[in-house]
């Protein structure tokens, strides 16, 4: 294969052209073709692929562009099992005592080799009621799809990791299978209904090379399949309607009396694409201060936490940093005084792991209208007579007016007019000299104003 920069209108793209050469291959054959990319700085790449049946001919095949998302292997996903040839877990699960009786199985995989199994479902009599394959093709399979009310042919990328999921209801038999994000079958399988003991088998007999499991978990499961399928990169997630009835992620040494493996097995650092969860933050105003409060999904692997805020959503700042000390302490908080201008502030947090990978936590925005800069307390006594107190309480040093009309607008009093600083202000108004009725206070600074109503009773 050829490998080139090629043309581009903009100077600033970065686009290479993989040419497959002079490679070929025969009508109705599958070829499979694996790259690797490796980038410093970009998040997502994208990709175009066409066709040329013929060298002598210009026609190409239509193509489609599509993205690619890059990520850094993070600490997160630990360990995994490694199966060699002829290898295989079993493990045993129930929906005794679980309600809804409906199970969603969910791992993570790297498969390599065609013509093997992946995945067996067995009664308790040790029947085999459904399997997942890979065909010589490359394609996964199952023997159920002669009876599928859908079914579509996937292609196993055997250089990545994939992600499987298993969704069946024991009422009704329905069944469906997931690689990643695709359903490819759904259907019923009558030997499924009313059961409720299980054996699944995860397996290795390709014979050509090792094959690598990772997060496995097992559900009561009554939500919708989509909240495993959004979560299917963290290690745990919540879901409100379903209980997890076995769990392993292969981060400590196997145990005989929950799993049995049969060949070759061992436990090594895992590359699959699993992360921290992000954090949950959420915020409340007080006056000008901001309590942020946020909720930590996984402690096992943060090292600390940093707090940033924005004005429009592009440059953020920081506020402040928390370490980690106690990784049984799931509940952060911090607080942040803001006196500028604007209505409304981004606040994020940053979680920092300890292999320094990091993921940010939603953005949670705060309006809070425009900010005053001094608050007017009503003037004391209120009827007064002939004395009362104005205070004004200066939250950012600058020029002020602070003057006395009466009902008609005319001005009767200048009790203060230039700088004051930041603080409470106290001025008192004699209305010795001024008839019975009612006074309005006004107090000016740059484009704030504020009157406020008050009453001289002789």
């Amino acid at each position: 294969m050829r490998f080139y920069r090629t043309d581009t209108e903009s100077i600033l793209d970065k686009v290479y052209k993989i040419d497959s050469g002079d490679l070929t291959s025969i009508e109705g054959r599958v070829v499979q073709v694996n790259l690797q990319l490796n980038s410093a700085r970009e998040e997502t790449l994208q990709y175009f692929i066409t066709t040329q049946k013929n060298i002598h001919e210009e026609e190409r095949s239509s193509g489609q562009i599509k993205n690619v998302n890059i990520y850094k292997q993070s600490a997160a996903a630990g360990r995994c099992l490694e199966l060699g040839n002829g290898s295989e877990m079993k493990f045993d699960f129930s929906l005794n005592g679980n309600d809804p009786k409906i199970a969603l199985v969910e791992f993570w995989s790297l498969l390599q080799g065609n013509h093997s199994e992946v995945f067996n479902i067995f009664d308790e009599n040790q029947n085999e009621i459904t399997k997942i394959s890979i065909s010589d093709f490359g394609y996964l399979t199952t023997p159920n799809f002669f009876d599928a009310e859908f079914f579509k042919e996937i292609f196993v990328d055997r250089a990545s990791w994939n992600y499987f999921l298993i969704k069946f209801d024991t009422y009704s038999g329905r069944i469906q299978y997931y690689l990643n994000d695709n359903l490819f079958y759904e259907g019923i399988i009558r030997s499924l209904i009313n059961k409720s003991e299980f054996s699944v088998v995860l397996s290795n007999n390709s014979r050509e090379s090792n094959r690598y499991f990772d997060r496995l978990k097992v559900w009561s499961f009554g939500n919708h399949e989509r909240l495993a399928l959004s979560n299917k990169n963290f290690n745990r997630y919540s879901a409100d309607s379903s209980s997890v009835i076995y769990e392993n992620n292969f981060d400590s040494e196997l145990l005989s009396d929950e799993i049995e493996i049969t060949g070759a097995s061992k436990l090594v650092r895992s590359t699959a694409p699993i992360f921290s969860k992000a954090p949950i933050l959420t915020v409340s105003l007080f006056g000008q201060s901001y309590q942020l409060s946020w909720q930590v999904n996984d402690l096992a692997h943060a090292k600390g936490f940093t707090v940033e805020k924005s004005y429009d959503l592009e440059q953020f700042e920081f506020v402040s940093s928390i370490r980690v000390t106690d990784k049984r302490k799931s509940f952060y908080s911090a607080t942040d005084y803001d006196y500028t201008n604007n209505q409304i502030i981004y606040y994020r947090v940053k979680q920092i792991n300890e292999d320094d990978t990091f993921i940010y936590s939603a953005e949670a925005k705060v309006g809070r209208g425009k900010v005053k800069h001094f608050i007017l307390e009503q003037n004391f006594p209120n009827p007064f007579n002939p004395i009362t107190t104005i205070s004004i309480d200066v939250k950012r040093a600058y020029e002020f007016d602070v003057l006395v009309y009466d009902i008609v607008g005319k001005e009767v009093a200048i009790l203060h007019k230039g700088p004051l600083g930041t603080g409470t202000h106290l001025f008192h108004f004699d209305g010795s000299n001024l008839p019975s009725g009612i006074y309005l206070c006004e107090i000016k600074s740059g484009d704030e104003l504020e009157v406020m109503k008050m009453i001289l009773a002789k």
